[in-house]
C-alpha cells in the first residue's frame, strides 16, 4: 500500500555537481584551472576516479584559496563515490574550513551538503540533519535556487530517518515541489511530485482527487520518459489512492499494471508490495479467489526471509487470512509482524496495530485490544496514515459503546465520517458506515 521510505532512497536524485571557475593565466602548454576541472569532471563521469584525483593534486596545492576549497571538495566527492569515507570527510572538511576562512559561502554550502551524505553513509543521521539543515540555510541565503532543491530534497530523506514530525517533513517537500517546478528536469520533478502526492494521501488533509492528480502527473512523467505505462510505485500510489476514493475498476487497472511492471523488473521489493496492493482492492470488492492469487504471487516472492518486505507482507496478508476464515493463523502471524516492526517503519507497525486492535476486538479480548489504541493514540512517530487513523477510530467507538459511553462514540464517529467525506475518501466512509449502521 505505502510506498517505503527505503524506495523513498531510490527516488532522490544525489549526484555529484561541479561547477567552473574563471581560468587564470598558467605557463605555456600548461592547461588552465578550468580545462583541468572539466577534464576531472569527465574523468569522474567514467568512474575514472584515481586519475580524477591525481590531476586534481596540482589544484588542491594552488596558490588560490578559492581552487584549493572547491578542489578538495570534488575530492571528497570522488572518495564518497568510492565509498572511502575517512578520506571523503577529511578532504571535505578542509574544504569547509577554508570556506569559512575566505568567506566562501557557495563551497561551504556544498561542502556541507556532501560531509551530510558521508555522515548518512555512516548512519550518523542526527549528524547528517544538522549539516544539511546548515547547508540549506545557506544556499537559500545564496539564492542559488538548484542548490537549496538538491539539499532539501537530500533533507526530506534525513527527516525520515531522523523520526522528524511527518508535518515538518510536508512542508519540506512542499518547498521542494515548488523549486522543482521551475527549474528541475522531468525526472526530478516525477520524484518530487510522487513524493508530495504521496505524502499528502497518508495525511489524509487535501482531498484525494487532488492527490490523484498529483500522481498522475509524476505517473505520466516517468512513463515519457522511460517508454513504459509508469513506475511500480506510482502505478501501485494510484491503487491505492483509487481504493480509497472507492473506485476500485479503476484501481484494478492500476493494480495490474504495476504488478506487471514489478515482476518485469524482478524486484522482489517492488512484487511483494504491488501484489498485495492489488490483492487488497480486489478483497474490498469480495474478489477473494481473484485476491488470493495477487496474495499468492506476493507470498512466493516472500519467501522464508524475516526482513521488512516480509514483514509487511504479513502485515496486509494477514487481513486476509481473517477475512477467509483463518483468525487464528492471522493473529499469529500479524502479532510477529507488529513485533518486528517497531524496531523498523513506524508507518507499517501503526497499521499493524490497527489491524490487530481489531482482530482482538472480534474475539472479544478487549484489554488486548485497548493496549493497541494506547499505542497508536500515542505513537513514537506521527508518520500515520488516515487509513489507519480511520481503522483505530472504529475499534476505539466501539470500546466506547461497550462501555456505556456511545455519546462519545457517536461524536468521534461523526467528526471522522465529515473528515473523509470531505476529503473524498469514500473507502473509510464506507467502513465507518458499515460499522455502525445504526449511528
Amino acid at each position: 500500500m505505502i510506498q517505503p521510505s527505503a524506495l523513498r532512497h531510490l527516488t532522490f536524485t544525489i549526484a555529484l555537481f561541479f561547477f567552473v571557475l574563471p581560468a587564470s593565466v598558467h605557463a605555456q602548454n600548461t592547461p588552465d584551472r578550468s580545462e583541468i576541472f572539466s577534464n576531472v569532471e569527465n574523468l569522474i563521469d567514467d568512474q575514472q576516479y584515481d586519475e580524477a584525483l591525481h590531476l586534481l593534486e596540482s589544484l588542491i596545492n594552488s596558490d588560490d584559496p578559492h581552487i584549493r576549497a572547491k578542489a578538495l571538495r570534488i575530492g571528497g566527492q570522488i572518495h564518497l563515490a568510492e565509498r572511502e569515507i575517512n578520506s571523503a570527510v577529511d578532504k571535505l572538511n578542509r574544504s569547509l574550513n577554508l570556506s569559512r576562512t575566505i568567506f566562501n559561502r557557495t563551497e561551504e554550502a556544498r561542502s556541507l551538503y556532501h560531509l551530510a551524505r558521508a555522515a548518512i553513509q555512516s548512519e550518523s543521521f542526527e549528524l547528517a540533519k544538522q549539516q544539511a539543515e546548515e547547508a540549506a540555510v545557506i544556499a537559500k541565503h545564496l539564492g542559488d535556487e538548484m542548490l537549496t532543491y538538491r539539499i532539501q530534497n537530500f533533507l526530506t530523506y534525513i527527516y525520515y530517518m531522523t523520526d522528524t514530525d511527518f508535518y515538518k517533513i510536508l512542508d519540506l517537500e512542499t518547498n521542494v515541489f515548488h523549486l522543482v517546478r521551475r527549474i528541475g528536469t522531468p525526472q526530478q520533478k516525477a520524484a518530487a511530485i510522487n513524493n508530495l502526492g504521496y505524502d499528502l494521501t497518508v495525511a489524509g488533509t487535501v482531498p484525494i482527487d487532488s492527490t490523484i492528480a498529483l500522481m498522475n502527473i509524476a505517473n505520466t512523467l516517468y512513463a515519457e520518459m522511460e517508454g513504459h505505462n509508469g513506475r511500480w510505485y506510482t502505478l501501485m500510489n494510484l491503487t491505492w489512492q483509487h481504493r480509497l476514493k472507492n473506485n476500485h475498476e479503476v484501481s484494478i487497472k492500476f493494480g495490474e499494471m504495476s504488478l506487471r511492471q514489478a515482476l518485469t523488473e524482478e524486484d522482489r521489493h517492488a512484487v511483494i508490495e504491488t501484489a498485495f496492493q492489488l490483492g487488497e482492492t480486489l478483497m474490498e470488492m469480495g474478489k477473494l479467489d481473484e485476491a488470493a492469487r495477487q496474495y499468492e504471487i506476493g507470498r512466493i516472492w516472500r519467501g522464508i526471509e524475516n526482513d521488512r518486505d516480509g514483514f509487511v507482507f504479513d502485515v496486509y496478508y494477514s487481513r486476509f487470512l481473517w477475512n477467509t476464515g483463518q483468525q487464528k493463523e492471522a493473529v499469529s502471524l500479524l502479532e510477529k509482524a507488529v513485533d518486528w516492526l517497531q524496531q523498523s517503519e513506524v508507518f507499517y507497525e501503526m497499521h499493524g496495530r490497527a489491524l490487530l486492535a481489531s482482530y482482538y476486538l472480534e474475539n472479544d479480548q478487549y484489554e488486548l485490544a485497548k493496549q493497541q489504541l494506547d499505542i497508536l493514540h500515542d505513537p513514537r512517530h506521527n508518520y500515520i496514515s488516515l487509513e489507519t487513523r480511520c481503522m483505530s477510530a472504529i475499534v476505539h467507538s466501539r470500546l466506547l459503546i461497550k462501555n456505556q459511553k456511545k455519546n462519545l462514540a457517536e461524536a468521534l464517529l461523526k467528526s471522522w465520517r465529515n473528515h473523509t467525506r470531505q476529503m473524498g475518501m469514500n473507502q473509510l466512509t464506507l467502513w465507518l458506515d458499515e460499522a455502525f449502521p445504526g449511528l
